[in-house]
């Protein structure tokens, strides 16, 4: 079994919060993502810029969590940069008819 990893990095620049994840997001990891994410939305009244291009594994635990960070930022979050893991979980989503918010995600 691989281990489970992520790394998340918070930073801020002219107003911007920025948060980077590198690694696995799913059940186990996602509350450090969580964490990160509102971390972020406190850090700054502007936009939370969200880059997901070094996830390697995006199970639906993490598309909840990053369903769950939109919310709480208030709309300021914005997804710029994604894996192919993370646009498979959420290409998946939609065409099962899913959202993030149904108790099987």
């Amino acid at each position: 079994m691989r281990g489970l990893e992520i790394t998340v990095t918070v930073r801020r620049e002219d107003g911007v919060a920025h948060v980077a994840a590198a690694g696995d997001v799913d059940l186990f990891t996602a509350p450090a993502f969580r964490d990160a994410l509102r971390h972020a939305a406190t850090a700054t009244s502007g936009p939370v810029e969200v880059d997901l291009s070094r996830v390697t594994f995006f199970s639906c635990a993490g598309a909840a969590t990053l369903h769950d960070g939109a919310l709480a930022g208030g709309g300021r979050l914005r997804l710029v940069e994604t894996s192919a893991a993370v646009r498979r979980t959420i290409a998946a989503l939609r065409r099962a008819g899913g959202s993030t918010e149904q108790p099987w995600c």
